[in-house]
């Protein structure tokens, strides 16, 4: 498969989760990939992953919250290979508590992580994306959470709804560069990050299980499921799209 085989991306968050196997079938697409993550380990594996698979990575670590360690990746994947044209801000963090519970510290870390990170990391990207010489595409993690708001997440929901009216602004601003820029918004993903908030606890999966009957569905998404999508909106097959705001959800929006 090669739908994506004249593609470089860079991809936040690229150690675990949706991140990494997203990462993972961009290759298996034939994307030559930077892995970007705070954890070099993981990072690593990733890229051994892929490797393994047949494909071309390298793993390069840095915070997304610090504007050098941004700029630092946007120079690794330069240097490795002479330019990119994906961009996938898909590095995030949830932790869950009510408004009144919640301390002024975590508020900034779920805004910094989850939204400036956003800003920080286009705001390195953007000149290289321009000069790529074919159409760029950056793509932004939002949530469900970002549209409909659900009690416990103020500063998470706040968060993705930022990214969602980034997205837009940032599509029609880099338009006459030839840079899209979309942002998908998915429900719970069955992730280690979703066991470790959404399910802590739930020990017998009775939380799960009741859980999964929320949704149309009857089931979580997947990480595949994401990466499926973010391969079409880095692929030329969505070189019409920017600005829009995909849900997937597994029909959790339409009740």
């Amino acid at each position: 498969m090669t739908r994506l085989e004249d593609k470089v991306a860079l991809i936040t968050g690229g150690g675990s989760g949706i991140g990494s196997e997203t990462a993972f079938l961009m290759a298996s697409e034939g994307a030559k990939i930077a892995v970007a993550d705070i954890d070099a380990d993981s990072a690593h594996k990733t890229v051994e992953r892929i490797r393994s698979n047949g494909g071309t990575a390298i793993a390069v670590v840095g915070d997304v919250t610090k504007a050098a360690d941004c700029e630092a990746f946007v120079e690794a994947t330069l240097r490795q290979y002479g330019s990119f044209s994906v961009l996938h801000n898909n590095a995030g963090v949830l932790e869950r508590s009510a408004l009144m519970d919640m301390s002024e510290e975590l508020w900034d870390r779920l805004i910094t992580v989850n939204l400036k990170s956003v800003f920080l990391m286009t705001r390195a990207a953007v000149p290289a994306l321009a000069r790529c010489g074919k159409q760029a595409s950056i793509i932004n993690v939002g949530s469900v959470l970002g549209l409909l708001g659900t009690g416990g997440n103020a500063a998470y929901t706040s968060a993705k709804g930022g990214v969602i009216s980034l997205t837009r602004k940032l599509a029609l601003e880099l338009a006459p560069m030839n840079i899209r820029v979309n942002c998908y918004c998915p429900s719970t993903v069955d992730t280690a990050m979703a066991a470790g908030t959404i399910f802590k606890g739930d020990a017998d999966g009775r939380l799960r299980r009741e859980h999964a009957e929320v949704f149309p569905l009857r089931r979580f998404g997947s990480p595949r499921d994401i990466a499926n999508l973010a391969v079409f909106l880095a692929s030329d097959e969505s070189s019409w799209m920017t600005g829009s705001v995909v849900v997937i959800d597994g029909g959790l929006c339409v009740q």
